[in-house]
């Protein structure tokens, strides 16, 4: 018993640390709100999704009466099983909302730049990236909704599509496959947790987008020295890669960090909370 009291004060304290960590970061308050907002959209979005499937799943030839007779080839069940996957439907309104999260979150990240810069003064607002920021919301939902390998829907497809067939394959019963199923729920592409990875992820990445956006148009602009600082929020979860980019200090704008990331968030952790800071520096070196 007391190793379990044990086990969950030391997941609530996880929870607590990971949670003013989050807060730590820049506009803290307004992301983990936005965090929030889509973790609930998503979570309506997968449960529909899991109850379709289930429904759809029972009408499969392969888990009909005639199971135990070989009436099907392998092709005709694939076919079956791809035309349940494939049409797995609320995928484009869950990259709808992700999208629609995206956009003030990127606007987020562009007010952060020109308050870093103190932009204002050079008479730079959101103007000088509206286009950067359409270019970024289409292929940002061209992206999810694509079968490439990583998005959304691919991964959801993937994970239905590797269990219906190991049942058609082995004589699984339908039971037993609804049961692997709604265990997806749980733990899996259906589950809270991948709700809050892609929460996570996705306004980490719109943020540190439009925060590199408008000091990119500056500098360009501008022709300004740009330096940049990876900024953990400096919990025990931070990785050891996000830690070494932190130690390396500041860098030249053009340089890779340690980890061979450009810029916040890391492409390889989609858990990384990280943001990137920007300075001008004289020709020396030197912050303005």
């Amino acid at each position: 018993m007391g190793k379990i009291k044990t086990l969950n004060i030391e997941g609530i304290k996880a929870y607590i640390e990971h949670k003013a960590g989050a807060l730590r970061r820049p506009f803290g308050k307004y992301l983990a709100k936005q965090e929030a907002r889509l973790i609930k959209k998503l979570a309506r979005k997968f449960k529909q999704q899991l109850r379709w499937i289930l429904a759809e799943a029972k009408q499969l030839d392969f888990f009909g009466e005639k199971k135990g007779l070989v009436i099907l080839d392998k092709k005709t069940y694939y076919d079956e099983i791809d035309k349940l996957v494939d049409g797995i439907p609320y995928n484009t309104e869950i990259v709808d909302n992700i999208v629609a999260t995206a956009k003030p979150v990127y606007k987020k990240g562009v007010a952060k730049g020109i308050e870093e810069l103190e932009l204002g003064r050079y008479g730079v607002t959101f103007d000088l990236v509206n286009d950067q920021a359409v270019e970024y919301l289409e292929k940002l939902k061209t992206l999810q909704l694509s079968n490439f390998k990583g998005s959304i829907s691919r991964t959801t497809k993937d994970k239905i599509r590797r269990i219906l067939v190991e049942s058609a394959e082995t004589g699984r019963s339908y039971t037993e496959t609804s049961k692997l199923i709604q265990a997806q729920g749980d733990e899996g592409v259906f589950s809270r947790a991948r709700g809050e990875l892609i929460a996570v992820n996705q306004i980490g990445r719109a943020y540190g987008q439009g925060n590199y956006d408008i000091v990119d148009a500056f500098r360009k602009d501008t022709n300004s020295i740009i330096q940049k600082y990876w900024q953990t929020v400096e919990d025990d979860q931070v990785t050891e890669e996000c830690a070494a980019n932190q130690d390396q200090g500041w860098i030249g704008y053009d340089e890779a960090f340690p980890s061979g990331d450009e810029q916040a968030p890391r492409e390889s952790n989609p858990r990384c909370r990280c943001v990137t800071a920007y300075r001008t520096v004289d020709k020396q070196g030197n912050p303005d």
